[in-house]
């Protein structure tokens, strides 16, 4: 699934993720499988639902990936700028 950080409180290592459906999910840092260093609130992530745990109302995310929306933007974006630049230098 893909979604957004809604929520992210770097002392604590945890925070919330809304999907694309608007559903609130929670995570803590140990979820995140690539960029963690990368989260804030806003970024684009991809994951994958656990179930509530038993007395729980949220769902978990895990195998987070954070950023994977912006590193497909930017890399379109780099490509572009490499052919423009090589135009230029002729």
């Amino acid at each position: 699934m893909n979604g957004t950080v809604s929520y992210f409180n770097f002392e604590r290592k945890y925070g919330f993720i809304q999907d694309s459906d608007g559903g609130e999910l929670y995570f803590n840092v140990g979820r995140i499988c690539e960029n963690a260093a990368n989260v804030r609130v806003g970024s684009a992530v991809t994951f994958d639902i656990q179930p509530a745990p038993v007395g729980r109302r949220l769902r978990t995310a895990a195998n987070i990936i954070v950023g994977v929306v912006d590193r497909q933007f930017f890399g379109k974006m780099m490509l572009a700028g490499t052919a423009a630049d090589d135009a230029e230098a002729k």
